[in-house]
Order: C-alpha cells, then sequence, then structure tokens
C-alpha cells in the first residue's frame, strides 16, 4: 500500500526548527485528514482492516521514530499523530489504525500522543 504522495512531501527545512521545540518541551503532532481514510476510487488509501493498520505502520517509520529512510523532517522524532476527521467515509477503519499504533508504540521509552479532531457539520 502507498500512501498518498502529500504525506512524503520534503520538509527538511523544519528539522531544526522542530529539534529547537521538541528540546523546549513543545509537542509536534503530524496531523492526518480524513481523506487519507476514504474509499472511493480517487482516494482509495484504506480500504480494509490490513490496509489501516499497513498505514499505521508506515506513519510511525516515517513521522514517530521508525527507520524509514523517507523521513520529510530529517531526525526529527514528531510526538504523535492528529485525526482529521472531516468525513465518515473510511471511519470504520480508524480503530486498526489507532490499534496498530498502539501496538508499536508499545514498550517505547517515549511518550507518544494520539489526539482526534471530529467534525460535524451542521446545516
Amino acid at each position: 500500500m502507498q500512501l498518498t504522495h502529500d504525506l512524503y512531501v520534503s520538509c527538511l527545512l523544519l528539522q531544526t526548527p522542530y529539534h529547537n521545540a521538541l528540546a523546549q518541551g513543545m509537542h509536534i503532532m503530524q496531523e492526518l485528514q480524513s481523506t487519507h481514510f476514504m474509499t472511493s476510487a480517487s482516494h482509495n488509501v484504506v480500504c480494509s482492516t490490513a490496509n489501516a493498520q499497513d498505514a499505521a505502520t508506515q506513519i510511525r517509520s516515517i513521522y514517530l521514530g521508525g527507520t524509514s529512510s523517507t523521513r520529510p523532517f530529517g531526525t526529527s522524532v514528531l510526538d504523535g499523530v492528529d485525526l482529521d476527521i472531516e468525513a465518515s467515509t473510511g471511519s470504520q477503519y480508524y480503530a486498526a489504525f489507532v490499534d496498530q499504533l498502539q501496538s508499536l508504540w508499545g514498550g517505547a521509552s517515549k511518550k507518544y500522543y494520539l489526539t482526534a479532531v471530529p467534525q460535524c457539520k451542521l446545516c
């Protein structure tokens, strides 16, 4: 499974500011928009439990101290993931994604955070 290209955009210019912020005790999260969980033909990223688990493994490897060669913020290890939930499509896979992240974080010396921002639009 390949996550969308925008997750791999290189942000190496942020490596030093991130290191400085982390050293001062600030927490930096990687936001994941709900479009990464949509299952339409144009956004077929997470379309099964296995895909959600694979996505969690990739997110950990890329942003949260894993060993990916694709690390947009260089050696900076972010503090967690923020789920920006704007659509219900694909929401059945959030639990598998979160369970996998928590499993991967188990036993880590660093404390990781998981936040979510569900949006309910009232029209």
